[in-house]
Parts: structure tokens; C-alpha cells; sequence
């Protein structure tokens, strides 16, 4: 008996490498005080991270740029899922700290690429 092993064809090439956390859904959970390192691929990719605060406080976001060419945005969101920051690198390779209150909840952050090319970044998160 003969049996056959189907060929992939040519129109099933991989899909262009996206990040694992590019849905709110998938966000990456930050850990106070510590550094994550991440990179955006292109101007489609997004990075989603979240922190949970369990007392209000003042939440610090430290974003280090570690490429030339890249300029970042984070945008932040609230539990209602309403934007309640946006900061924008001032330049390719810019880096920059932000301050905000917070209350008791979840927080969602997307670092996504604004006119420039891709790069890595780090991302470090305090709370006062």
C-alpha cells in the first residue's frame, strides 16, 4: 500500500515574527523594581505589559532606549480600559521617565514604534 506525506506549499511560508505580548489579552506582567528587556520589530508590532497595584501610590515608568534608530510611545491604560497617559521619546534613541498617581487595580502599558525604525528597549517600573 502507498501512502503520501502532503507537501506544504509555497503559500505556507511563516507569517513575519510578531512579539508574544502583542494583545492586551497577553500582556506581560512587570514586577516593581525590576527590568524588563523587549524589542519592537516593526511599526505594526505592539508590546503589551501590565502591573497590578495592590495601594495607591505613585507609579514610575522608566523606559531606556537601547537603539539609535528607535522612537518609542507607551501609552497607559486603566482597569476601564481608558488611556490615562501618553509620552512619546522626544527623538530616535531618546529614553524618558514618567510619573503618575495610581489607584488600586490593573494597569495596562503598550510600547509601540513612532516614526522610526525597530530597536530594543528596557522598561523598569517603581511604585512610592
Amino acid at each position: 500500500e502507498e501512502t503520501t506525506t502532503p507537501v506544504p506549499s509555497r503559500n505556507d511560508a511563516p507569517a513575519p515574527k510578531k512579539s508574544f505580548n502583542n494583545t492586551p489579552n497577553k500582556a506581560l506582567p512587570l514586577t516593581f523594581d525590576k527590568s524588563v528587556r523587549a524589542m519592537l520589530n516593526s511599526s505594526e508590532d505592539r508590546n503589551y505589559f501590565k502591573v497590578d497595584i495592590t495601594k495607591a501610590g505613585r507609579l514610575t515608568i522608566d523606559y531606556q532606549c537601547l537603539s539609535e534608530e528607535l522612537r518609542a510611545r507607551l501609552q497607559v491604560f486603566d482597569k476601564n480600559n481608558n488611556r490615562i497617559l501618553q509620552n512619546t521619546a522626544s527623538d530616535k534613541g531618546a529614553s524618558f521617565e514618567q510619573s503618575f498617581s495610581v489607584r488600586e487595580g490593573r494597569y495596562v502599558l503598550l510600547m509601540e514604534i513612532y516614526n522610526s525604525e525597530s530597536g530594543k528597549y528596557e522598561l523598569q517600573v517603581k511604585l512610592n
